[in-house]
């Protein structure tokens, strides 16, 4: 029922542009406009890759090194966990703090 409705949500959005195969990025100017559902949705690549998900698909989110970089990435876990996505399917990890973006990646299916 929640992927029934989610499916909907994202539906009646506009497609945005996916930033690489299996990976969005989210650039520290785009994450700093106020959020809600449908700017989460909007953001560049993510609907799609949403809409492409499988059953036990896995997401990491790799977030700057640095508290603010946390802050972001546990905000955007809990956007997705709000869309019904398991917190069990998110992983986040550091990356280098001089890199200052969120990136998303979307990890192949392996058939489950």
């Amino acid at each position: 029922m929640i992927r029934a409705l989610f499916l909907l949500l994202i539906a009646t959005l506009s497609t945005p542009l996916l930033a690489g195969d299996n990976v969005v990025v989210i650039d520290p100017e785009v994450w700093a406009v106020p959020r809600h559902g449908e700017t989460i949705l909007k953001l560049d690549g993510l609907q799609e890759q949403m809409l492409q998900l499988d059953e036990g698909q896995l997401i990491t989110v790799h977030y700057p090194d640095h508290e603010e970089g946390l802050l972001w990435a546990e905000e955007l876990k809990g956007w997705l966990i709000s869309f019904g996505l398991p917190s069990s399917r998110i992983t986040l990890n550091t990356i280098d703090v001089n890199e200052e973006s969120l990136k998303i990646f979307f990890e192949k299916s392996t058939g489950n």
